[in-house]
């Protein structure tokens, strides 16, 4: 007798359990930072972003650097040092090319037509000629990489960022990009394929994976701001808020 794929008997509502439980305490944190808005520091000059919660983020800020210090950081060194560069580019190469669904989504949500294009063409060509997103054949062909998120699709709705938050390991957000996090979550094939055949163990070392390839492309980088800095966590706080303000103009100078 043929039987069916496991992935149509064995998919159940774990990721819309947990998907419901992030958006529910995404929503009682932006209460509580809406209620507390002035009792913590006020942002800095020419710091916009809201941080009403500033002493709990600093405190978890240095959570995550002990972290970092202790595993962290060794571990991209280590990786660095066994993988070679070309290597790197291909694990890098295959966690974008996995993206891909989730980031052609948002395009589509966010009507950028060109920039959904480029991500289906980025895909398919990879997918085959780059050996399954081993080689990024697509961008020799003209086809740059974008990163496109659901909190990057919720701020071209017109939604505000609210205010800045720092997670354990995960580091800093804010509230609609922490909401935007969840939804893609729901919204990536990888999550039903996974919950479907218990594969979800594949799925955070793919997350897992991709922090240390980061951290490994930024090891100077951080310890130069680190070493420079005045108030390192102003710093990243400043540098975060920045970084996801030029992904949401698509790279484009604010008017």
């Amino acid at each position: 007798m043929i039987q069916a794929p496991s992935i149509f008997f064995r998919w159940n509502y774990r990721p819309l359990q947990r998907l419901g439980a992030v958006l529910l305490a995404l929503t009682l944190i932006a209460g509580c930072a809406s209620t507390q808005a002035g009792n913590g520091k006020g942002p800095g000059p020419g710091d916009e972003v809201s941080d009403p919660i500033e002493p709990w983020n600093r405190a978890v800020f240095d959570f995550n650097l002990f972290l970092d210090d202790i595993i962290g950081r060794p571990l991209a060194e280590a990786y660095r040092a066994i993988l070679p560069a070309p290597a790197r580019d291909s694990v890098r190469n295959i966690l974008r090319n996995l993206k891909a669904p989730v980031i052609l989504a948002n395009d589509l949500l966010q009507g950028e037509g060109k920039r959904a294009h480029i991500t289906t063409m980025r895909f398919l060509i990879n997918s085959t000629l780059g050996i399954a997103g081993l080689f990024d054949v697509a961008f020799d062909m003209g086809y740059s990489y974008h990163n496109e998120d659901f909190g990057q699709t919720l701020a071209v709705f017109g939604f505000e960022e609210g205010p800045y938050l720092v997670f354990p390991i995960l580091g800093p957000s804010t509230v609609r990009a922490a909401s935007g996090k969840a939804v893609d979550t729901f919204i990536n094939p990888l999550t039903y394929a996974a919950s479907a055949n218990d594969y979800e163990i594949y799925l955070y070392g793919l997350r897992g994976i991709e922090g240390v390839d980061f951290r490994s492309r930024n090891i100077e980088t951080l310890d130069q701001l680190k070493r420079d800095a005045l108030d390192y966590y102003s710093l990243i706080r400043s540098i975060y808020r920045q970084h996801r303000q030029n992904e949401i103009r698509n790279g484009k100078p604010q008017k």
